[in-house]
Parts: structure tokens; sequence; C-alpha cells
């Protein structure tokens, strides 16, 4: 399982509680939570590409 450190989200797996993660806290959040390095890197880089364009 995982879980958000913020709520106590109970996700089912890794891209669901970054999506949670994102949509519940924000990214300010995510990253000052004791989430693993990678959770945070993994939305930050999602985010970046989606705001530039192709």
């Amino acid at each position: 399982a995982f879980i958000c450190p913020e709520c106590s989200f109970n996700g089912t797996s890794l891209p669901e509680l970054i999506s949670h993660l994102n949509e519940a806290h924000g990214e300010e959040t995510a990253s000052k939570s004791e989430a693993p390095p990678k959770n945070v890197l993994l939305s930050s880089t999602e985010k970046r590409s989606r705001r530039k364009p192709a």
C-alpha cells in the first residue's frame, strides 16, 4: 500500500498516490512531506512536461 504522509490516504499504486498528493496537497506539500524523493521528482517532471508546449 502507498500511504499519504499528510492525511493517511491509502493508494493502491504509486501513480495513484502521486496523483492524490498533487490534487489534494499540491506540489509544495508533497515536496515537504516524508515521501521518497522519487515521488517528488516524478510529479515535478510530469507537471513540467505538461506546462511546456511540444
